[in-house]
């Protein structure tokens, strides 16, 4: 990914001068250097997640444990899930903030739960 912008750049001013067909031809060719074709989809049993978080304090523990597959589909669902709030509404909170601050540890569990991207969270408190 370091060498993209090199490499746009090395072919905008290869084909500054050129018409517009020889220049797609010749961007073209630079793309099909780069990558022709798609990656492998993610394969559920293989690409698995585990989030795992310990909260304490002074009269009590908890832990909460979500299993998950398909990383870069999460990534992707989130990202969607974001633009598709930002669109409806305000976010809960601006400026530098978690995934959960903007718009919502519920939510975004919930978007993922939907699509079966993870599991309903294990949750363990000790009082």
């Amino acid at each position: 990914m370091q060498g993209v912008p090199q490499i746009v750049a090395a072919a905008l001013e290869a084909t500054k001068d050129m018409d517009p067909d020889a220049k797609y031809a010749a961007l073209d060719a630079t793309a099909a250097q780069v990558m022709n074709q798609m990656p492998p989809r993610e394969n559920p049993r293989l690409n698995k997640s585990l989030d795992s978080v310990h909260a304490s304090g002074p009269l009590g523990r908890a832990h909460c444990v979500i299993h998950g597959n398909s990383n870069y589909k999460q990534t992707g669902l989130l990202q969607a899930y974001a633009a598709y709030s930002l669109l409806q509404q305000t976010p809960m909170r601006v400026g530098f903030a978690s995934g959960c601050q903007a718009f919502g540890h519920r939510q975004l569990l919930g978007v993922l739960r939907s699509f079966g991207l993870v599991m309903e969270p294990v949750l363990t408190v000790e009082r």
